[in-house]
């Protein structure tokens, strides 16, 4: 079938998408490659979204996946290739079968940026995460770092204080980058303390038994007062927190389409790219503020745009999804 809009991916503001489609009575699917959620899955606790009491970023998404599914938007499960667009008619390849529609959400969100410090990639897994919630119990009441000084480092490293025997922050900058709100509550965690002016040299290990290198410390440059110095700590984990590179691989070279020089996709107020019918939402769009209550608003747009351009079109709207 040819659904009215296809959403690419399942974050805070694909799903938002999805839902605002269906009250607009359009026919939606939505291609996730993983669990409906995004990056609200690695929140141990959403707490600034308006209106809406501190819950865990498992219990909204899926919260959400269950709204979505009640209004009536299709999931399918699996990873877009590659997206074309013949005649108005869009087309996702995907590892399965190809979806078809007259206009495309693509809400794919971003990648973790990887440092590049000697060890980094090697110790993936074995010490260096990407996801305290995930990983974090495995360095129950061990010393761990944090690299990074965003809303995402400091609420990861709030986190780590409870569960850990100490965090270090690494800042790269003079200051935390975060929220106010998040600065103080670090500031004021007897657990956590900082580093500023600091980057990672390389990451220090010892092999296990099984001659696996794992973990010991971080060999540090400390750049303060303009006199470098190399220092070390000693820490079992370290968890990477800085920031996200776009996943702009489906929309990147269609025509019409801007990238930032982020990589970043540029967009009218809308959401919608140079390229008729086809719009940019949340983590992936050129926005000055990227929040899960800013891409709920995203997502909100770009549906009613989409509503409004189906409208125009002379379209007409398959309502519960049926072809």
């Amino acid at each position: 079938m040819i659904y009215d809009v296809l959403i690419v991916g399942g974050g805070a503001a694909g799903l938002s998408a999805a839902q605002y489609c269906r009250w607009h009575n359009l026919s939606v699917a939505v291609v996730e490659q993983l669990a409906p959620g995004g990056q609200a899955l690695n929140i141990v606790e959403i707490e600034n979204i308006p209106g809406q009491i501190p819950i865990p970023g498992i219990q909204w998404a899926e919260a959400m996946e269950r709204r979505t599914e009640e209004l009536g938007a299709h999931f399918i499960f699996t990873r877009g290739v590659s997206l074309r667009n013949q005649a108005g008619l869009f087309t996702l390849e995907t590892d399965d079968e190809p979806v078809q529609a007259t206009q495309v959400i693509v809400a794919t969100g971003v990648k973790e940026r990887t440092p590049d410090f000697s060890g980094a990639s090697e110790l993936a897994g074995r010490g260096i995460s990407y996801c305290a919630p995930c990983d974090g119990p495995f360095f129950r009441g061990k010393p761990v770092a944090v690299l990074g000084g965003g809303d995402a480092a400091c609420e990861e490293a709030l986190f780590l204080a409870g569960i850990c025997s100490h965090v270090t922050m690494i800042v790269s900058g003079d200051a935390l980058t975060g929220q106010p709100r998040y600065q103080e509550m670090v500031r004021t965690n007897t657990a956590i303390s900082m580093l500023t002016h600091t980057k990672i040299l390389r990451a220090d290990t010892k092999n296990n038994p099984m001659g696996v290198p794992s973990l010991t410390g971080l060999t540090l440059l400390r750049e303060e007062s303009g006199s470098p110095r190399e220092t070390q700590i000693a820490v079992s984990g370290l968890f990477v927190l800085i920031g996200g590179e776009p996943r702009n691989g489906i929309i990147a070279g269609l025509p019409g389409v801007e990238l930032d020089d982020g990589g970043f996709v540029k967009t009218d107020s809308w959401c919608e790219t140079g390229h008729p019918g086809l719009f940019a939402v949340g983590a992936l769009r050129n926005t000055p503020f990227s929040q899960i209550a800013v891409h709920i608003s995203d997502g909100v747009l770009a549906a009613r745009k989409a509503y409004l351009n189906h409208q125009n079109s002379g379209g007409e709207i398959h309502g519960d999804g049926t072809p």
